[in-house]
């Protein structure tokens, strides 16, 4: 039966395997009459597999049919068919319609038939569903990492990674996640004219011979807590050709999202628009370092120079700047590049010790306050043996704003934090991300101008740097209610940094305020694969189900996503009972009963940032603007200063709070958070108009 129906059912319009009907030209998928509400990419992936079973579809196959044209790899199509299992009822634990083979792709058991054919039985398919070949397959295992593989895959994301998170979980951008995929965009929140955006590269074009990406060195040590050794290399390989005249190099927050991703060199070169792509290894045996690195084609995957170095460990820094000027030298004698041939710039610090405590900090994995504080520490030690370390002292403000941002209890955070960054410019006023880390920590305070002020610094620094320039929409542009040059610069910033995950979430943040949906859709799903679900997506999960009306389903990310003391004070049932009263207006008065208990209870001056972002939602879904005000101003304290958990900025410019913005409290709320002096040097934020200091919102 499967070699008759597979693949030559690929033109039929219907097919039914095992007791679903999916319909093709309708995009339904029936199940004892009961249409199941899969759409969009969902669909796609099932249809996909439909076709082709109970044959295997391999990850490749997957993605060329579901993603054409889009930048993703293995793990959106594992998210994706989890999220296709949880509407049809199934697992990976008992498969019953969809059977992972692991490593390969997913196959259905069953052959799709003809849709008035009757299904066939359902006996001996279970978790070891037995498959068209007459055997019993295992019951599917998720793929794994072994452990000897811990030191190859990505062992972090750029670090400039998580101070735009926190500014997200801070400032709280507003926004949907997947399930809303074909929903239009209101014309109040229209996108930006093509002609306002960074333009789309020419499919054709071909990149400048003068461009190269720097991948991380391999680490072939055999010691697997060295690999920040060949992180090192690259990077300051990009510093020193960063440094070159007319040659393009983009920064390492892109280059280095492909860390373990094992993609050929050519799509690489083709994501970053390079002509060339630096690939090379690090070995250290006792006092003695070995560099290879060979620069190669990237359209024809030929090798252009190769060279090797043994060195004294100690004179790391005289290799590096070798090894640059062998780069600079190939390209203007192999590929007729006209570029100066000095690449010579004064090393990071004079002390090798400082320069490996640094490194060794820069390679841990971060993300909680246990790994930002060893961090901290190694930048710690790093300084004490060379405290003009201009990098160093970056790096430390960073990790001590990340560790405020989230919550944690640093003693003088942010005040250390801008004397750390200062310092840095003081030693090197060329510093870029010193620069952003002044620009996040003024967006943490409110002082909007002078955000501004250093992510445009920052960025014309740094103009290779996509994630910085996401971090400027996410921390000041959004919040400012900025929303399409938020988008201009978030478009900007991911074709930049393709592979960086904080790019892709961002962007989808910024598509979802514009309520582009089936946009959002696409690049927060790119964000999931390249770094992981992460509990603050849940606030868009629920907007996603509220506007397309699935109110249980929307507090069930709520529920996920409250803090454990917001649940303890009874946020649960309160949560639950809000939802339910979106679909049911007879109980709106007992579910604003319950928010109110619910504030009083868990101490709404002390909740955290992402538990009160959905009551803040709720009050404005409710339309209760007088209680919405009274809880916004209890948050600011009478000088207006704001602080990274006083108040969610970027929940005021969402498309539910039309009504807040519209009410003439705003202006005296927007006065507060310090968002006027921005506007009257910036300009008004969308859909507004000012006239001196009067704002007013349509």
């Amino acid at each position: 039966m499967g070699a008759e129906q597979t693949p030559a059912a690929v033109a039929a319009s219907s097919y039914r395997i095992n007791d679903l009907v999916v319909d093709v030209g309708s995009r339904k998928v029936i199940r004892e009459d009961l249409d199941l509400a899969i759409s969009g990419l969902s669909f796609d992936l099932l249809l996909a597999l439909v076709r082709a079973a109970p044959d295997l579809v391999s990850f490749d196959a997957l993605l060329d049919q579901v993603w054409p044209g889009v930048v993703v790899g293995p793990d959106v199509v594992t998210q994706r068919v989890k999220l296709l299992r949880q509407t049809l009822g199934d697992s990976a634990e008992n498969p019953r319609y969809i059977l992972a083979v692991r490593g390969h792709g997913y196959r259905m058991p069953f052959a799709a038939l003809p849709p008035g054919a009757a299904p066939p039985s359902r006996a001996g398919v279970s978790a070891g569903a037995q498959g068209a070949h007459g055997r019993s397959d295992p019951p599917p295992v998720a793929p794994s990492v072994p452990p000897a593989a811990t030191a190859a895959a990505p062992a972090r994301p750029p670090r400039r990674w998580l101070t735009p998170v926190a500014a997200i979980l801070v400032l709280g951008a507003a926004g949907s996640w997947w399930g809303i995929e074909h929903a239009r965009k209101p014309q109040l929140h229209a996108p930006p004219q093509a002609a306002l955006l960074p333009p789309d590269p020419p499919a054709t074009a071909q990149p400048p011979a003068g461009s190269i990406a720097v991948m991380p060195f391999a680490n072939l040590t055999g010691d697997p807590s060295k690999e920040y050794l060949g992180d090192g290399m690259a990077e300051e390989t990009i510093h020193a050709l960063a440094g070159v005249p007319g040659l393009k190099v983009p920064a390492r927050t892109s280059s280095f999202a492909y860390k373990g991703r094992n993609l050929d060199i050519r799509r690489i070169a083709q994501d970053l628009g390079v002509s060339t792509i630096l690939e090379g290894s690090v070995r250290e045996a006792g006092a003695r370092i070995r560099i290879t690195a060979q620069l190669v084609d990237a359209q024809s995957g030929y090798q252009i120079w190769s060279q090797s170095y043994d060195r004294k460990s100690a004179d790391i820094f005289k290799l590096e700047d070798d090894l640059a000027g062998a780069i600079v030298q190939a390209f203007r004698t192999s590929l007729k590049v006209d570029l100066p041939a000095s690449t010579a710039r004064r090393p990071p610090t004079q002390d090798l010790d400082a320069y490996r405590f640094y490194l060794q900090a820069e390679s841990i994995p971060n993300g909680t306050p246990p790994s930002f504080l060893a961090a901290i520490a190694l930048y710690d030690a790093a300084l004490m043996r060379d405290p003009m370390f201009a990098r160093a002292l970056e790096a430390r403000g960073f990790m001590r704003a990340a560790l405020v941002s989230i919550g944690y209890p640093l003693a003088h955070g942010l005040e250390d934090a801008q004397q750390d960054a200062e310092q840095a410019l003081t030693l090197d006023p060329t510093l870029a991300e010193a620069q952003a880390v002044l620009g996040s920590l003024y967006a943490l305070r409110g002082d909007w101008p002078q955000a501004e002020v250093r992510f445009r610094v920052a960025i014309a620094a740094d103009p290779t740097d996509g994630v910085m320039r996401v971090q400027h929409a996410a921390a000041v542009l959004l919040a400012t209610g900025q929303l399409h040059k938020a988008y201009i610069e978030a478009v900007a910033g991911q074709r930049l940094a393709p592979k960086n995950p904080f790019a892709a979430a961002m962007l989808a943040f910024v598509e979802q305020a514009l309520g582009a949906d089936h946009d959002a859709v696409k690049y927060s799903e790119l964000a999931i694969a390249q770094h992981g679900n992460l509990a603050e997506f849940e606030t868009l999960y629920a907007a996603a189900a509220v506007r397309r009306g699935d109110y249980a389903q929307a507090a069930e990310h709520a529920v996920k996503a409250l803090s454990p003391a917001v649940l303890d004070a009874g946020g649960d049932e309160a949560v639950r009972l809000s939802y339910a009263a979106l679909a049911d207006a007879k109980r709106k008065p007992a579910a604003l009963q319950a928010l109110g208990n619910l504030t009083h209870e868990a101490a709404w001056d002390s909740m955290d940032p992402r538990s009160r972002q959905f009551v803040i939602d709720l009050y404005a879904r409710f339309g209760a603007l007088d209680r919405l005000y009274e809880q916004m101003n209890q948050l600011l304290p009478e000088g207006g200063a704001t602080h990274p958990e006083i108040i969610a900025v970027d929940s005021l410019w969402s498309p539910e709070m039309a009504a807040f913005r519209q009410d003439s409290r705003f202006q005296a709320l927007a006065t507060r958070l310090r968002l006027v002096e921005y506007w009257q040097k910036y300009g008004p934020p969308d859909q507004c108009q000012l006239d001196h200091a009067r704002l007013e919102c349509h």
